[in-house]
């Protein structure tokens, strides 16, 4: 009894330093909806698909983030995430996308403070965080702008300095080492964004370089994007442009988005209509457009009732699906109906 006394009080104490000093919150969300694919982009697994998906509006995550405070306006902080299936048991299903996989996600530590914040681990690259900003879908459900855009989700080995927010002013420059023994310039990535928040305006130009594993550079992305909230809609724009340097030159790809979002009962309308212009195969260029349109229905702050559908035409044989936040599709139209909770 006297025994356990003591390692009850122990165990108080302890909480108390923990509480005092640092603190671990547990988040994440279960995202699973309905499926349906058709189209014969990806034939015969592009005509007629019916799926139940993990992931479809946001892909389902369980996360744990901790910060301690060190003192002086210091603070050390944590994140781990990972991904799962919530429609099957293993992560092995041929259609639980690779952001459900296990550890897939984030796993980085940071020191925060006046300076702004380091981070060193794997973690979102802040070009996607910019386009996720300015598409009305936040680059999930059938609508997505990351069915013709392109992007680089996330960064591995990666060390990336945050400014301090300044007046509406953010800034991140991050730097992915591509660790080859004997060629640091081999397999690398360089990855920036920029933006500026007023009120109901954000304007924001996200920029990514990859290298090959001879250490020349491969691709790069450059996207500039703006949204303004009317109060009665919010407007978006963003204009993309991709190059892909290969041994017979550059070839590039251009993306312009136009979307609007508006509130509608206990949820908000989105639509958006996205133009992909190919200059990589001439004379014959395989342009694209996309037409999507959505409702998501908030039940609750937590749980939402989601649906889209979203069509991509593609010319002289392109290959341009129609996914969601955590499948890539197999036919060039979808349709999306499911639930998001998150907590």
């Amino acid at each position: 009894m006297k025994k356990s006394v003591v390692t009850l009080a122990m165990l108080c104490t302890f909480a108390g330093v923990t509480s005092a000093e640092s603190s671990v919150t547990v988040y994440g969300n279960i995202d699973v909806g309905i499926v349906y694919e058709d189209g014969s982009v990806a034939a015969p697994l592009g005509e007629k698909t019916l799926k139940v998906t993990s992931g479809v509006a946001k892909s389902s995550r369980l996360g744990f983030r901790g910060v301690e405070d060190l003192g002086g306006g210091l603070k050390a902080s944590f994140t781990l995430e990972t991904g799962y299936c919530a429609d099957g048991a293993t992560d092995a299903d041929p259609y639980c996308g690779a952001d459900n996989q296990f550890m897939s996600r984030k796993a980085f530590v940071a020191l925060d403070g006046g300076f702004g914040s380091v981070q060193l681990g794997r973690q979102d690259s802040a070009s996607y965080s910019h386009q996720k900003a300015v598409d009305p879908f936040g680059n999930g459900l059938a609508g997505r702008m990351g069915n013709l855009f392109a992007a680089q989700k996330r960064l591995n080995n990666a060390i990336a300095y945050s400014l301090p927010g300044m007046g509406g002013f953010n800034a991140t420059l991050a730097y992915a080492a591509g660790e080859k023994p004997g060629d640091t310039s081999a397999s690398r990535l360089i990855d920036t964004a920029v933006s500026y928040t007023q009120g109901p305006f954000y304007v924001g130009l996200g920029y990514d370089k990859s290298y090959d594993s001879s250490g020349n550079a491969k691709v790069k992305i450059a996207n500039i994007g703006a949204t303004y909230d009317f109060g009665m809609a919010k407007g978006y724009l963003s204009y993309q442009t991709t190059k892909d340097d290969q041994p017979a030159g550059t070839k590039d790809e251009n993306d312009i988005l136009v979307g609007v979002s508006v509130p509608l009962g206990q949820g908000k309308l989105m639509a958006s209509h996205i133009q992909h212009s190919d200059e990589r195969n001439v004379p014959a260029p395989q342009d694209a457009h996309q037409t999507g349109i959505g409702y998501i229905y908030s039940m609750s702050k937590r749980t939402q009732l989601y649906t889209s559908y979203a069509k991509v035409s593609n010319d002289n044989g392109g290959t341009k699906k129609v996914g969601n936040d955590s499948e890539s599709g197999s036919g060039d139209k979808a349709f999306n109906l499911g639930v998001l909770h998150s907590f």
